[in-house]
């Protein structure tokens, strides 16, 4: 068949004149009087302002690449997923941390014991102390006869006189169970000592106690090495102190 633009043989199945580049309109039936395709060509000559282009789209079937969607759909579930798993692993990270620092930094019942026991020693205050020490080394005398209760009260009111101030700048650590054995020795000694072994005592455990004591007269400091152990367990239930050694 012949180009109806040029007039060139061309085949029938074509789709543009190879020639011209007219579309073959005789394989899409189309009319060139009317001008579907904003084509002004002419039937009566051979002249034409016909731009191939024009409407080119309004008979090219368009197909999306479904292979090319189906692969970026991949990659941005695995970039959503890997950014995902990532906060989280942040967020655990934060969390665990968080966590760990505060069972680190917190005070255990034998620390706060101890610590209550150094203000109360620097406020002067014997009401506290009494409460912090097992009673019964409270009631122990010494060779004037004097409770060590009593002994402190005597001592701080001759500091308190004197215009000295007492202050602890320490550090306190747990350093440790005290073993079963010395547990042992422990009650036998208070059994012999007071005369009973109804003394109830567990969770025994050392704190130890690093710093400086200071003490405070007017103008002046003076200040020592306190390297102390305090040996801090239930008695009867309750958190006490039962011995502070070297």
């Amino acid at each position: 068949m012949k180009c109806s633009n040029c007039g060139k043989e061309i085949y029938s199945d074509q789709m543009v004149c190879g020639f011209c580049g007219s579309r073959n309109v005789n394989k899409y039936n189309l009319d060139l009087k009317v001008g579907n395709y904003g084509s002004s060509i002419s039937g009566n000559n051979g002249d034409s302002d016909f731009d191939p282009t024009v409407g080119f789209d309004d008979v090219v079937i368009k197909t999306p690449n479904r292979t090319m969607d189906l692969y970026n759909d991949s990659n941005n579930k695995k970039k959503k997923n890997t950014v995902a798993a990532l906060i989280f692993i942040g967020f655990i990270a934060i969390v665990g941390f968080a966590v760990w620092f505060v069972f680190k930094n917190r005070e255990t019942q034998h620390e706060k014991i101890v610590k209550k026991y150094f203000d109360a020693y620097s406020s002067f205050d014997t009401d506290t102390m009494s409460e912090l020490w097992i009673p019964r080394m409270m009631e122990k005398r010494n060779d004037e006869g004097d409770t060590l209760l009593e002994a402190y009260g005597k001592a701080f009111e001759e500091t308190k006189k004197g215009g000295v101030k007492i202050k602890f700048d320490v550090k306190l650590k747990v350093a440790g169970k005290v073993d079963k054995n010395q547990v042992e020795k422990i009650k036998a000694k208070e059994a012999d000592y007071f005369g009973s072994d109804d003394i109830k005592i567990s969770d025994l455990k050392y704190v130890k106690v690093k710093g400086k004591m200071k003490m405070i007269e007017g103008d002046k400091t003076y200040s020592r090495d306190y390297n102390k152990k305090c040996i801090v367990g239930k008695y009867n239930g309750e958190y006490k102190i039962y011995r502070i050694v070297d």
